[in-house]
């Protein structure tokens, strides 16, 4: 699998390389100077304008916008995507989706899914439907797991790929280890041998990780 440069999202910036053909060129340029704006403003707000205006169907049916997708760091809006959007992916993507599914305890856990629930709509109509939000819906992400691991995810779903066949556990060992190391460990793994941590254990962990 290709490697990627994995940011921290602390980046308060980042570079967008557009090329335009000729007409749309002098559209964002007239854009711009008839409302005496930079063209980067002018291409700003159109995207914004686009993309709150953008749904994609969830796992459920339910819409999703970019809001439901977003965080501030990389690795958790990646995952994000992988998981809930039903977006079309690229053969990287899909091995990716399937190695994050091979470790779901790790990265990420299924939600609850809540009843639907009846409120009064007015006094004329007596009761409406509501539907639970995607979020209640779908999944719990790891967020400070994925924060530990994510300088070193491509290693990871590499050595995935490589040895699965003979040891499909090798790969979530190495992230225990490292997510050990980093006082942040609280599941078991593999899963279903019940070598899950003590409370006591978990709580001495972060102490030692806050020192």
């Amino acid at each position: 699998m290709p490697k990627r440069r994995r940011g921290d999202g602390r980046a308060k910036t980042e570079s967008l390389s557009l090329r335009f053909d000729p007409k749309l060129k002098f559209m964002a340029e007239f854009v711009a100077r008839a409302t005496d704006r930079k063209m980067t403003t002018v291409i700003e707000r159109a995207l914004r304008s686009v993309a709150n205006e953008t749904f994609i169907e969830g796992p459920d049916g339910q819409s999703l916008t970019w809001r439901d997708f977003w965080d501030e760091h990389p690795g958790v809006r990646e995952i994000k995507l992988l998981m809930i959007g039903e977006l079309e992916l690229t053969m990287e993507e899909e091995e990716v989706r399937a190695f994050v599914l091979a470790h779901q305890p790790i990265f990420c856990e299924p939600k609850p899914v809540l009843p639907a629930a009846t409120v009064p709509l007015s006094t004329v109509t007596s009761q409406r439907t509501v539907v639970p939000t995607a979020q209640t819906r779908s999944w719990v992400f790891h967020k400070e797991r994925i924060q530990v691991l994510w300088a070193k995810f491509d290693e990871y779903v590499q050595v995935w790929m490589d040895t699965r066949a003979i040891d499909p556990y090798n790969a979530g060992n190495l992230m225990k280890q490292q997510l050990h190391d980093a006082g942040v460990w609280d599941i078991e793994w593999p899963p279903g041998t019940g070598s899950d941590p003590s409370p006591e254990e978990v709580g001495e962990r972060k102490k030692r990780r806050r020192a």
